[in-house]
C-alpha cells in the first residue's frame, strides 16, 4: 500500500493509525506532510523514518506550478505577454513556495486577464506581506519544497497537485497514471 497524509498537526497522530497499518514487508509506503518537525520526530517511534526538509523551488518550477493554476484556462497554459512581466513580478514575491504561488495563481486564474486586475492583486500581496508578522512567520514555515527529494519522487508529488483538495485518490488508477506519463516503468522496484 501506499499511503499519504497530508499537512498533519497532531503530534501523537502515529498512535491514531499505527494499528490500521500493518507491517506486510511487501514494500509499503506511508507519506507524511507536516510544517511541524515534532509530528515527524513522534513518528519515529512506531514507524521507521525518513525525513526529507524542503526548500524552494527554482524559479523555473515556480514558474511552471504558477503558470500551470494562474492560466490553467488558457490554451496551452500559457501567460499572455501582456501580463509576463506582472507575472514574474508575483511568482518572485511567491519566494519559491508551492503553498503560496498555488494560492495565488488560483486567486488569479478567477480574475480578468488585465494589467489593471493583476497589479492590485500584486500591490495587495506586497502590503499583506510587509505589514503582516505572522505571515511572515508563515512564510518562512511553509518553505518547504520538494526539491531534496529522490529525483524519481519529484514528478510523483507534483502530481497530486492535479487532484482537489480531500479528494480520494484510487492507488491502483494512481499508479497506472503515473506509469502512463512515465513517471514508473511497469515492474520497477524503487523505495518510496
Amino acid at each position: 500500500y501506499l499511503v499519504l497524509f497530508d499537512d498533519v498537526w497532531k503530534e501523537n497522530f502515529s498512535d491514531e493509525i499505527k494499528h490500521a497499518l500493518i507491517s506486510n514487508n511487501k514494500g509499503s509506503r506511508i507519506i507524511v506532510t507536516t510544517r511541524n518537525m515534532k509530528v515527524a520526530e513522534y513518528f519515529k517511534t512506531d514507524f521507521p523514518v525518513h525525513i526529507h526538509e524542503l526548500q524552494p523551488l527554482s524559479s523555473e518550477k515556480a514558474w511552471e506550478l504558477f503558470c500551470n493554476k494562474a492560466f490553467i484556462f488558457e490554451p496551452g497554459k500559457q501567460c499572455p505577454i501582456v501580463l509576463a512581466d506582472m507575472s514574474n513580478e508575483i511568482v518572485q514575491k511567491c519566494g519559491g513556495l508551492p503553498l503560496a504561488i498555488v494560492a495565488i495563481g488560483g486567486l488569479l486564474s478567477t480574475k480578468p486577464k488585465n494589467i489593471f486586475e493583476w497589479e492590485k492583486v500584486s500591490r495587495n500581496l506586497r502590503m499583506e506581506l510587509e505589514r503582516n508578522v505572522h505571515l511572515t512567520s508563515l512564510i518562512r514555515i511553509l518553505s518547504l519544497s520538494y526539491d531534496d527529494l529522490p529525483y524519481h519522487l519529484k514528478s510523483c508529488m507534483l502530481y497530486f497537485g492535479i487532484y482537489p483538495e480531500d479528494y480520494s485518490i484510487n492507488r491502483k488508477r494512481l499508479t497506472r497514471q503515473w506509469m502512463a506519463e512515465g513517471f514508473v516503468k511497469n515492474g520497477e522496484t524503487r523505495p518510496l
